[in-house]
């Protein structure tokens, strides 16, 4: 026998004696099935409820501020004299945002750290940005 004829006679028994079908179709429709779970539990775990989060602000806070903030936010306005009582609220229900505003600074009082905080500085830059354009002072991000 010629070399290449034993080795597709070698190649052949393998196949026939290793390759099952059955287990082929098993491991592909558990693949599918693993892949499908994944999809579905990523795009369950990054998806928004669609409700708007609850922001908590001053009563002196810029009103060109209040207006951007109230697109993507739920917005409360509240007297100075309150802010222990919304600060003890947060630290209870270990949710909410309060937003101080002082002279050209800002300061964020939440329990955690959360996507929505990403999304409020973001809104914070660029209310910053307009609003010293309109002077003509350097533009410096506030938020890091």
């Amino acid at each position: 026998m010629k070399y290449i004829n034993q080795v597709v006679t070698v190649t052949r028994w393998e196949f026939r004696r290793f390759f099952k079908p059955k287990n082929e179709v098993m491991g592909i429709v558990i693949m599918l099935l693993m892949s499908m779970i994944f999809f579905v539990a990523g795009r369950f775990a990054f998806s928004d409820s669609g409700e708007k989060p609850q922001l908590t602000l001053l009563q002196q806070t810029d009103s060109a501020l209040v207006k951007r903030l109230s697109v993507d936010f739920k917005t409360e306005m509240i007297p100075e004299a309150q802010k222990p009582l919304v600060l003890g609220r947060i630290t209870k229900e270990k949710e909410g945002i309060l937003l101080v505003e002082e002279g050209n600074t800002f300061i964020i009082h939440a329990y955690k750290k959360t996507r929505v905080l990403k999304k409020l500085k973001t809104a914070l830059d660029e209310h910053h940005k307009t609003h010293a354009a309109g002077e003509g002072i350097e533009v410096r991000p506030i938020c890091q």
